[in-house]
């Protein structure tokens, strides 16, 4: 593709080379989310092309490209002038050594794995221009005094062959190492540690006549420290003897002292480089915590690190990780008050950094002069923020004064800022593993961490004949504490009953709410039905005593019954998994529900219903395996004219036992199994196809919708399932809408919002479908990225007959078309509906009047016959 130059303003620019869509796609999403602006190539050729013409701050460069791959082009980057510095990263999919040490052969800043983690991306990419910004800052500083310092001679001394000063020049500039003539002795005013090496340097120019250049410090008359570069040469009589040396000395205090500002950073830099990858790889706090510091140590030689996290509940800190030397410094800090807080604790409360570069002359360190005498000149505290409050502290020691200038606390702040960052990811990821397997209400696993934890304990119990009870139990008659007392008081009671069941099981066993009253144990050494029975019996007595409900006004307690079913393992089925276990003890609480008793155990005459399941659950899979499913059709037409406008695409079972079968057989076992997401991905890749072929036909303006389940669009990547399953084909997908139902997008509106205004970016139109029969308000209608908006049939079919029916049809009409909206009634079946509907200016319509679903070859004969005599779609027969 030849990418357009976009509106920068003042963000950096960046290209990505990629000649997967997706992964572009998803990479300029998050780059752009993190606030940059992004140029895209589809090749090596067209990365250069467009690098001529941006000149990009930064380039993400894919490995395996058409064309020049990453490495050629990275390698042509480098061979050009305004490319030699450009920070460039390779993104690649190889993970062996081989192919990083060829990325960096070539020049490459850095290189990042695939698959990339987007959450990361933007962070990491601010990381490498940050860095890069500040080396090439100190690359060019450098080059700039070189040139300075090395062409200015600061003095000339000629020395006896004793080291006594015979003759010295007078440099125009004040320098260190101006002395006087007349027998001085130059090193008397070398620095003591310097002062023997360079006395045997020039004891070998003496000996030698060999030159040598000599590096040492002088100290000036005021006391301060000058770094003197010299260059002595000896000098013969005419005998050829050495008589004696001439010195070439040139003051490189700056230099000197610019060279260690660019080694500190360089370290600094390479600390920011490992907490980085650090964060990428650790999922756990105190262990990101003791690799920061080690790394703080090890690349950055700080000589002391330690983090703090703050303990809210206490008001302290507690030092949680510590690298280095000295570490009996380090305690636990009171926060409660200003006396006693410390300057740690002073960078938690100001979410400041506090510097002190010089701990000997600080008033602030009077309390803390043990720092002092352990040989530590300098530290910083800097604050580590977790969504804007301070989460804990990050303290670093040095034994140099004056460590911490304000560039090597730029990148010190960021480093910071990292920690932060990865703490707070952290964190947000033990929320998300929580919420996914823990029920929020009760605290106990939900059925998908139970079913595995079942699974666990059943695979362990083959191998050591272990055995154990599975029981599934029902709270009977709870909808009538939740209409009658609320919903307060029936999550009391659900809450209860989860404390009662924890007090009640041993530590071995385990319980799990599977889902609204429905709670499961695994009891585990489950000997015979005789100790299980006795455990159920306990466990059931336990959970029958009277409830005093929260949020309920009945003055007297409550009490619920309970029902229960059980299994044993491996008594009742020795190859059962923990799904067919869960069935079974389902089963049985099923048949405890049809009598009087309490809890039943399972009995394989209980198990029919479920074989059966199980066996169209096998045919389904076989039929997705050989694809038995094809789509069917139905018209949807223009009001008024009758001419077919849009299609719905609807998919039907070709069952080789029992013919042609309709969604409604088989389509919740679909979505049960979760075999949907396959399924659906196949019926929306083949209504692209068909799409297509109508398109090229010259059905340019057709529409298909597409219905998509709960299921499917809870994917965690629903726009790259969309993507996946639709194709490349950014023309083809102008044509499609994908029909959602509102109770859908009511399970996670702003979530589900958000989605869908990405579906209507890249061009895919939305119908907001069976609109009344949900739960949404029309406050929320209005902020629904929705394109249609569908009638449900229920209101369509009784409107000739019930004023209300028609009243709320004419309503939704005119409320859509206020919102824009494209308004399709489904279901429509006679004349008089149809003319009604036109009345009341409803745009499109759908129904038998107009045509059944029908097989995409016939769709074609009708489009065509259409087209050839221009007549609209006849009312079916």
């Amino acid at each position: 593709m030849s990418p357009e130059e976009p509106v920068v303003e003042d963000r950096p620019l960046v290209l990505i080379a990629d000649d997967e869509l997706t992964s572009r796609l998803l990479s300029r999403e998050a780059l752009e989310w993190a606030g940059f602006a992004v140029v895209e190539a589809e090749d090596g050729n067209a990365a250069l092309t467009a690098f001529e013409r941006v000149r990009p701050a930064l380039v993400l460069l894919d490995v395996d490209m058409p064309g020049p791959d990453g490495y050629a082009v990275c390698r042509a980057l480098r061979a050009r002038a305004d490319g030699e510095l450009t920070p460039i990263v390779m993104l690649t999919g190889h993970d062996d050594v081989a192919a990083v040490d060829q990325a960096y052969a070539d020049g490459a800043t850095d290189f990042i794995n695939k698959p990339v983690n987007w959450a990361l991306l933007g962070h990491r990419s601010r990381y490498i221009l940050r860095a890069s910004e500040v080396t090439r800052t100190l690359q060019t500083r450098e080059q700039q005094l070189r040139l300075i310092f090395n062409s200015t001679l600061d003095l000339i001394v000629l020395l006896d062959r004793d080291g006594r000063i015979l003759l010295n020049s007078r440099p125009a500039k004040a320098g260190a190492a101006q002395t006087k003539t007349g027998g001085v002795d130059l090193f008397a005013q070398i620095h003591p540690s310097d002062e023997h090496r360079v006395r045997h340097a020039f004891r070998e120019i003496v000996d030698t006549g060999a030159g040598r250049l000599a590096l040492y410090r002088w100290i000036s008359q005021d006391g301060s420290i000058r770094h003197i570069e010299a260059q002595g040469s000896a000098v013969r009589d005419a005998a050829g003897q050495v008589s004696g040396v001439v010195v070439v000395s040139r003051d490189v205090t700056e230099r000197a002292r610019q060279q260690e500002r660019i080694d500190r950073l360089s370290r600094i830099s390479a600390v920011l480089s490992g907490i980085n990858s650090a964060i990428v790889r650790i999922r756990e706090r105190l262990e990101l915590c003791q690799e920061a510091c080690r790394i703080a140590c090890s690349a950055g030689q700080f000589h002391l690190a330690w983090i703090g996290l703050v303990d809210h509940a206490a008001q302290r800190l507690d030092p949680v990780a510590c690298e280095g030397a000295e570490q009996d410094l380090i305690k636990q800090l009171n926060l409660g008050t200003a006396e006693d807080h410390g300057l740690a604790g002073l960078a938690v409360r100001s979410k400041r950094p506090v510097v002190v570069n010089d701990i000997a002359a600080d008033q602030r360190m009077q309390a803390d002069r043990p720092a002092l005498a352990h040989g530590f000149r300098s530290l910083v505290c800097l604050p580590l923020l977790v969504d804007g409050a301070a989460a804990g502290v990050f303290v670093l020691y040095s034994t140099e004064t004056g460590q911490f200038d304000d560039a090597e606390m730029k990148l010190l702040e960021e480093l910071a800022g990292d920690v932060g960052f990865g703490l707070g990811y952290i964190e947000k990821e033990l929320e998300r593993h929580h919420l996914a397997f823990f029920d929020a209400l009760t605290g106990l696993p939900n059925r998908t961490l139970f079913q595995e934890r079942l699974t666990t304990l059943t695979t362990a119990s083959r191998s050591d004949s272990a055995s154990l009870a599975v029981a599934v139990m029902d709270i009977r008659g709870f909808h009538i504490v939740n209409d009658n007392l609320g919903r307060q008081s029936g999550d009391s009671l659900l809450r209860q009953v989860a404390q009662r069941l924890r007090a009640s099981l041993r530590k071995s066993d385990i319980a799990g709410r599977l889902g609204g009253d429905q709670f499961g144990i695994i009891l585990t050494d489950a000997a015979d039905a005789v100790s299980v029975g006795g455990c159920l019996e306990k466990l059931l007595s336990a959970l029958t005593a009277p409830y005093t409900l929260d949020g309920s006004t009945a003055t007297a307690a409550i009490t619920v019954a309970v029902k229960c079913g059980a299994t044993l393992f491996p008594g009742d089925t020795p190859d059962a998994d923990a799904g067919l276990l869960l069935t079974q003890a389902e089963a049985a609480l099923a048949s405890a529900k049809s009598t009087p008793e309490p809890y039943q155990f399972y009995a394989p005459g209980l198990n029919a219903a479920v074989a059966n399941r199980l066996v169209h659950e096998g045919r389904l899979r076989t039929a997705l395996e050989q694809r038995q499913f094809v789509l069917h059709y139905q018209p949807k037409v223009e009001a008024g004219s009758g001419r077919i406008c849009g299609l719905e695409a609807l998919i039907r079972w070709n069952d080789p036992e029992a013919g042609l079968l309709l969604p409604a057989r088989f389509v919740p076992l679909l979505e049960e199994t979760g075999m949907i997401v396959e399924a659906g991905a196949w019926i929306l890749h083949q209504t692209m196809k068909d799409l297509r072929r109508l398109q090229a036909a010259g059905y340019g303006t057709l529409r298909i919708a597409v219905n998509v389940s709960a299921v499917q669009f809870r994917q965690k990547d629903f726009l790259g399932y969309l993507a996946a399953a639709t194709g490349s084909d950014g023309s083809a997908a102008q044509g499609l809408d994908i029909e959602i139902t509102e109770s859908v997008m009511m399970e996670n509106l702003e979530h589900h919002i958000e989605t869908l205004r990405r579906v209507r970016a890249a061009g895919i139109g939305v119908d907001l479908d069976d609109f009344g029969t949900g739960y949404s308000s029309l406050s929320y209608l209005a902020r629904f990225p929705a394109s249609g908006l569908k009638i449900d049939r229920s209101f369509v079919g009784e409107m000739a007959e019930s004023p209300e029916k028609l009243a709320i049809v004419s309503a939704v009409i005119a409320l859509g078309h206020a919102l824009n909206m494209t308004i399709i009634a489904e279901g429509v079946e006679t004349a008089e509906q149809a003319r009604l509907l036109t009345e009341l200016k409803c745009d499109r319509l759908q129904g038998y009047l107009f045509g059944k679903p029908v097989p995409f070859d016939k769709i074609e004969v009708l489009l065509a016959l259409q087209g050839s005599n221009g007549a609209a779609a006849r009312p079916a027969s």
